[in-house]
């Protein structure tokens, strides 16, 4: 008789403090979201997804994907060197508008080895922090014998 009642009183004090520990998580819940949600909107838009950006004469390109983060202002490349003549140096033109519909152009700049298959995972913040939405305008291959040795010290 005394184990039932220890047993009978335990469990009412087990569920007396799931009730209470029920209460402070929906009084704290409102608050964890609104701080999680900053970290959850920042999901990236797609300018590239797997495919093959190449210069005007095709005679450099890239297969991967570009994206942007728009809380951040990142823009990620990740790809491979699918067409190269040798070492040189890429630049991939952006362009978006802002609120007010005014144009604004953002160049990202990396050396290459020219290497086929070279891994290129480069990221920067662009300058302008108005614009919601950039979309990829153009790539421009320089060769150049010194970018390779830039290149390898990255």
């Amino acid at each position: 008789m005394f184990m039932a009642g220890a047993i009978r009183y335990g469990c009412q004090a087990v569920f007396a403090g799931y009730t209470k520990l029920l209460r402070l998580a929906r009084v704290l819940l409102p608050f964890v979201a609104l701080l999680a949600s900053p970290v959850a909107a920042d999901v990236p838009d797609l300018l590239l997804r797997e495919s093959r950006l190449c210069d005007e004469d095709r005679g450099f390109c890239l297969r991967g994907t570009i994206l942007y983060y728009r809380n951040s202002r990142l823009i990620e490349v990740h790809a491979r060197v699918a067409r190269a003549p040798g070492p040189g140096w890429v630049s991939i033109l952006f362009r978006g508008s802002d609120r007010n519909n005014q144009p604004n152009t953002t160049v990202m700049e990396f050396p290459v080895r020219g290497a086929s298959s070279e891994i290129i995972d480069r990221s920067f913040i662009n300058d302008y922090p108005q614009v919601n939405q950039w979309r990829i305008i153009g790539m421009i291959f320089e060769p150049d014998p010194e970018a390779g040795d830039a290149a390898r010290d990255q």
